[in-house]
């Protein structure tokens, strides 16, 4: 009797970015991200992170990619819906002051959603999908 073939996973594959915190307005009080359809150079589609700032109306920031760094494969199904920063974690990271932050894509542990490790090189937190946490 033949074996029958080992099915791979199914997965998305989420590119690696970066947010340039000098690009963020000087008062902003929400900070958010969006995963957006784009089509690359060579016509394949893609998902790639945006951020969204609120000050006074919302402003789109594109996040570059980080050369070098190899797409995260997470398994399906997941929900690539809306990612919310808490107050807390913006405090946490002294947004203001500019720095570097590499965004890497993780699966949610509450719910099978993709969200964000954010990471200063120094400290890490977790945008978190939204609903359900959008406080």
């Amino acid at each position: 009797m033949a074996k029958s073939p080992t099915k791979k996973p199914a997965v998305i594959k989420l590119p690696v970015q970066t947010l340039d915190t000098a690009k963020l307005p000087e008062s902003f009080n929400r900070l958010t991200f969006q995963f957006d359809v784009y089509v690359s150079k060579s016509g394949i589609k893609g998902y790639r992170l945006v951020a969204y700032v609120y000050d006074k109306k919302w402003i789109k920031i594109n996040l570059p990619f980080v050369a070098g760094a190899k797409p995260v494969s997470i398994k399906l199904p997941v929900t690539l819906g809306n990612l919310i920063v808490t107050d807390e974690d913006l405090e946490m990271f002294s947004i203001k002051t500019p720095k570097s932050l590499t965004l890497t894509p993780i699966v949610f542990k509450a719910n099978p959603h993709v969200s964000v490790e954010i990471s200063s090189g120094e400290l890490t937190a977790t945008a978190k999908p939204c609903p359900p946490y959008c406080s």
